[in-house]
């Protein structure tokens, strides 16, 4: 109970949340001291996810940290959005085609400049978790190093992701 507790407390961040889904598990579970962004204006976020709306009136209903629309992941610092425990950006991407050959370098830039910006809100014990599959495609863009060697930012480990701790959510 007292790690319930404890962790309850947690301030959270979730940056580019898609349909908001993984979120709307994340408050169902109990935890209320989440903030969750989105890139999308509501209405684009809603015609891109038309079976969202039931998802966002949900976030909604956390009156305390209502969703926020048109937040650019890579300029999160420049929002009054606060100070956060942990700040979590789950399958980030830049819309660039993967058969495109910028794709790897603009996501690379999304990474890096999120990183840059996220660490200026990140709490001093906070953490940053960003989750990516683990295809080749995807280990091309180098997150490890590129948190090693071009971010004020700790790489510490890689997990999987336990799709089963967020039920309804949809990717």
């Amino acid at each position: 109970l007292e790690r319930c507790v404890k962790f309850a407390k947690k301030s959270i961040l979730s940056v580019g949340s898609g349909d908001g889904s993984q979120q709307a598990a994340i408050l169902r579970s109990g935890h209320k001291n989440i903030t969750t962004t989105f890139y999308d204006s509501k209405d684009r976020l809603l015609q891109k996810y038309n079976y969202a709306v039931d998802i966002v009136k949900f976030l909604e209903s956390n009156k305390e940290r209502p969703p926020k629309f048109g937040i650019d992941a890579t300029k999160i610092d420049e929002y009054d959005l606060g100070k956060f425990d942990l700040i979590m950006f789950t399958f980030p991407h830049t819309g660039v085609p993967t058969s495109s050959p910028n794709n790897i370098s603009s996501n690379q830039h999304l990474l890096r400049s999120f990183l840059s910006a996220a660490s200026k809100i990140l709490k001093p014990s906070g953490e940053i978790q960003i989750t990516l599959k683990s295809d080749e495609h995807y280990k091309q863009w180098q997150l490890p190093l590129l948190i090693e060697k071009e971010s004020n930012v700790v790489f510490k480990r890689t997990h999987v992701m336990k799709k089963s701790l967020f039920p309804q959510y949809v990717h």
